[in-house]
């Protein structure tokens, strides 16, 4: 894509913020659910045509993630299907940082399972019948986010750090839901929580380019 191209869907995107996050205290549902789905949106079309199984899997996951986003904004009970769209993102994820690096890092796993896990443990006694679901869905992010921090080599490559970066604040992003959803408001959760999604998906998607 041309600089004007890429400018144009920055611009966008950065519009887009500014909109969600005026109308999302307005109070207008529509106006933020169309403004949410803006930045994901311009991520894929800046990924389009994915020329490469990476890159590939890395798109499938930003849909998904769209999906997820379109179905958590709506009106009514769609929590759970949200979630399974995000899940099987993380899923696609996991599988295009395996495509690019396999070795294992096992001790990079330890600080993603103590924080995922205790946060689960926190919130367990409130999820009711949605312990399951998401305690399959912490162990499934946990994964997530430990492959791309087990992609970072030494020296570290730009990439990777987008993509360790980009997976750690999708988590952080998701912990912060979980706790305003099940346990109670969070100081600037809500804006914390989109920020940091959005940030976390541009990451992942940078991690597309190679240097």
């Amino acid at each position: 894509m041309s600089k004007f191209g890429n400018a144009a869907l920055a611009a966008a995107s950065l519009l887009a913020i500014i909109l969600f996050l005026t109308f999302d205290r307005a109070g207008s549902p529509w106006i933020c659910l169309v403004a949410k789905l803006v930045p994901v949106s311009a991520l894929l079309i800046w990924l389009t045509p994915p020329k490469s199984g990476h890159a590939r899997l890395v798109y499938a996951g930003l849909m998904l993630s769209l999906a997820g986003d379109a179905l958590l904004a709506l009106p009514g009970e769609w929590f759970l299907p949200g979630l399974v769209a995000f899940l099987v993102a993380h899923l696609c994820y996991i599988a295009a940082f395996l495509d690019r690096r396999r070795a294992a890092e096992w001790p990079r796993l330890l600080p993603f399972a103590m924080w995922v896990g205790g946060v689960y443990l926190f919130l367990v006694d409130h999820l009711g019948a949605m312990a399951a679901p998401v305690g399959i869905y912490s162990l499934v992010i946990t994964v997530m986010m430990w492959r791309a921090a087990a992609l970072v080599e030494r020296p570290a490559r730009r990439w990777q750090l987008a993509a360790a970066i980009g997976a750690t604040l999708f988590g952080l992003s998701d912990s912060t839901l979980a706790v305003m959803r099940f346990h109670g408001a969070v100081p600037f959760g809500a804006t914390f929580l989109i920020l940091a999604y959005w940030a976390g998906q541009a990451g992942i998607a940078f991690s597309v380019v190679r240097e």
